[in-house]
Parts: structure tokens; C-alpha cells; sequence
């Protein structure tokens, strides 16, 4: 089975958060301080093959053009993080019809995502972001502040804009409230189905010149 996709991050262990205040009751009782909670980890998800999803995730067979590969918005960002660890497999009989096919799946679906502006608009995004990241340091002169909040509300407007033309929707002016685009178009979910197209007319030949893609 072929995975598309982005790097998935957020594969957290099951956990429990205990009241302090109940636990400290059974050697302190009637304590009337609210002690707040502490984070228990009580189970940690497995794959088949027997390692977990902790820190490395879920890597797709073909993953989308604008994926940040970034790690540092899941678990694996907490700072006492459980590292990856591997147990025994679980025993199964692998069937995988997409392995053969993937240099040609991935090779069709990066020509198509070159020429989708949306694709373009999110890597775009993506690197917005990474700058933004990057930077170490704030300025503590509120001018400066305000200058640099009305630089990034003008690219966030921008950007806005520029996705509204692809869908043929008229620009917002600053300050106008974006509204929420109903049945608005999903680039990843559109590319993914190009993809099952392409496995089924790669791996099923008799449907060629059967099946015409819309």
C-alpha cells in the first residue's frame, strides 16, 4: 500500500493526566490546595513491522511538493520526548503492488505539481514561514514593530488574493473580513486522486484508453 502525502509528526503516546491534589490526598488528606496535573504516559502506538511512531513519524511514498518537513510542531518537539524504540514485528504477509510503480508515480505527479499554481502558492507559504522561523531576534522599537506587522498583513493579503484569482473570486480590500470559500478546491486531495488514476492505468493496462481524467 503506496502512502501520499506530508511527513506526519504528531504520532503522540497515550497519556494521563492525573489531579496532584487527588494522588496527594492518600498522604495528606484534606489538602485544600489545587495542585493542578502531571502528564503520565501510559502507552506508546507500534507499527506492524514494530517500530513506533515516535520522532520519525510517518514517511510517504510520494510526498507532496511544499511539505516543510518539519518536526518541530508534533511530539517529537517536546522537550522530554520518548525516543524511538522498536519491538517485536507482528507477523504478516506484505502485499505491495505500489513499490514497482513508484519512480513513474512519483515522476508524473511532480510534472503535474509543477504547473499547479497552488502547489506554487504553498511552497510559497512554506518559505514565508521559514523565514519567520529563523529569525532570533525582536526589535524593541514599537516604529519598527509596527512597520514590520503592516509588511506582513500586506503579504498575508496578498497571498489571499492571488489564491482568490486562481478560483476567479474578485480581491479583498485591507481590512475586508475573508470569507470562508465553500467547496473550495483541495490541491493535495486533487494530486492524490491524479496518483490512484496513474497506479490503476500503470498496473491495470487494460484500462487504457478506458479511462479519461477529468
Amino acid at each position: 500500500i503506496g502512502v501520499v502525502g506530508v511527513w506526519a509528526y504528531r504520532a503522540v503516546p497515550i497519556d494521563a493526566y492525573p489531579d496532584v491534589t487527588t494522588i496527594l490526598d492518600r498522604f495528606i488528606p484534606s489538602a485544600e490546595a489545587k495542585l493542578g496535573q502531571v502528564k503520565l504516559t501510559t502507552a506508546k502506538f507500534y507499527r506492524i513491522a514494530g517500530g513506533t511512531t515516535q520522532h520519525k513519524g510517518v514517511t510517504p511514498d510520494l510526498i507532496f511538493p511544499g511539505d516543510p518537513g518539519d518536526s518541530e510542531t508534533g511530539e517529537s518537539a517536546e522537550r522530554n520526548a520518548l525516543p524511538w524504540d522498536q519491538i517485536q514485528p507482528t507477523g504478516f504477509s506484505r502485499w505491495n503492488v505500489v513499490a514497482q510503480f513508484l519512480p513513474q508515480l512519483r515522476t508524473r505527479s511532480q510534472q503535474r505539481t509543477a504547473k499547479n499554481p497552488e502547489f506554487r502558492l504553498m511552497e510559497e507559504e512554506i518559505e514565508r514561514y521559514q523565514r519567520e522561523r529563523a529569525k532570533t531576534t525582536v526589535s524593541l522599537q514599537e516604529s519598527r514593530r509596527l512597520r514590520e506587522r503592516e509588511t506582513q498583513e500586506d503579504e498575508d493579503l496578498s497571498m489571499i488574493n492571488r489564491r482568490r484569482a486562481l478560483r476567479g473570486l474578485p480581491p479583498l480590500k485591507k481590512g475586508e473580513r475573508v470569507p470562508t470559500i465553500e467547496n473550495a478546491p483541495d490541491p493535495q486531495l486533487e494530486e492524490s486522486a491524479h496518483i490512484v488514476m496513474d497506479l490503476l492505468l500503470l498496473s491495470q493496462p487494460q484500462y487504457h484508453g478506458k479511462v479519461v481524467e477529468q
